[in-house]
């Protein structure tokens, strides 16, 4: 999709995802993005009326629809959103239901902005990351794995930025892979609160029904730094961790397997260049494997493999296979 700016003089601004955004709905979660000079923005979001259907032409799951430049879905109690051209998302409050503008929110930068950057053609993955000091690292994994909760103890530990939170965009062209900075917050379920020392005081959550919160993370990355590696997390029933540098086939198993919602990622790409940037940027960067037990006991000793291949940059000499046992 082209990426031309709407304007939208009488809207709040924020910045994420590389993307100028123009919302007539106060962000919060996007208070740390804040800040535009005033231009036109890349992104409008705004409130008004979404149709019930895109017709009969358009392909339908559960709860959305979509055609050649429209998704609309429903986050049933809350709202209806519609996204077209990768350009504006539009939302209407369910009737019949209490007005939840926090609900509204979570599902606008999450499903919504999400299926809107592969509107736009851009290569989104389901990840959280950090920015150490040799480049950034993202964290990918089945929900639960533990991509929120070791990106915010690596931002405590060590003091890195966080970068994002659950999607992070990647640019790969000329040769060059870089990682663009995100949504300024994490989501915790309360045992990784506990596990971090982070009191529940304060903090916000995700969504009512869940046990689970939001941690602000201050200020976010501005703009896009060089991607070093990808990490799969896993999470097992053993009382070691393991570390493995994945190549060949598994490197582009694991890049492509994290597409953020995939099944909606190829209905905006030329036919074939999600495999193609998959394996680009597989190629370009170190793809690792990490396990550690499930208990989040002992959490510390667990992650020194893994620490160890973060510092080093994972270069080609990290040990393949490395592990470490639960201390007595």
């Amino acid at each position: 999709m082209q990426a031309d700016s709407t304007a939208a003089d009488p809207a709040l601004r924020y910045f994420v995802h590389g993307l100028r955004v123009a919302s007539s709905i106060a962000l919060p979660d996007l208070a740390g993005a804040a800040g535009d000079n005033g231009e036109g923005a890349d992104v409008e979001i705004s409130e008004g009326g979404v149709p019930a259907s895109l017709g009969n032409n358009a392909s339908a799951g559960a709860y959305w629809q979509a055609d050649a430049a429209r998704f609309l879905f429903e986050a049933p109690g809350i709202a209806r959103y519609l996204i077209a051209d990768g350009r504006t998302i539009r939302f209407q409050p369910c009737a019949g239901h209490p007005r939840d503008d926090h609900a509204i929110r979570v599902y606008m930068l999450g499903t919504a902005l999400g299926v809107l950057l592969h509107q736009r053609g851009l290569f989104a993955l389901h990840a959280s990351g950090v920015a150490t000091p040799s480049g950034a690292w993202l964290f990918t994994g089945h929900s639960g794995a533990g991509k929120s909760t070791l990106v915010a103890w690596l931002h405590r530990r060590f003091g890195w930025p966080i970068l994002s939170d659950d999607v992070t965009v990647i640019d790969a062209a000329n040769g060059a892979v870089h990682a663009r900075g995100g949504i300024p917050r994490l989501r915790l379920w309360r045992d990784a609160l506990s596990a971090l020392a982070v009191p529940e005081d304060g903090l916000v959550r995700d969504l009512v029904r869940f046990d689970k919160f939001q941690m602000p993370s201050g200020p976010m990355i501005d703009g896009a730094m060089p991607l070093r590696g990808l990490v799969l997390l896993e999470s097992v029933d053993d009382t070691q961790s393991a570390l493995a540098r994945l190549r060949g086939h598994d490197a582009l198993a694991t890049v492509m397997g994290s597409v953020y919602r995939h099944e909606f990622a190829e209905a905006w790409r030329k036919p074939g260049s999600l495999f193609l940037d998959s394996a680009r940027i597989a190629a370009s960067i170190a793809v690792l494997r990490f396990s550690r037990p499930r208990s989040l006991a002992d959490y510390d000793h667990h992650l020194e493999p893994l620490i160890a291949a973060l510092e080093a940059g994972a270069s080609d000499t990290q040990p393949v296979g490395t592990k470490t046992a639960t201390t007595a």
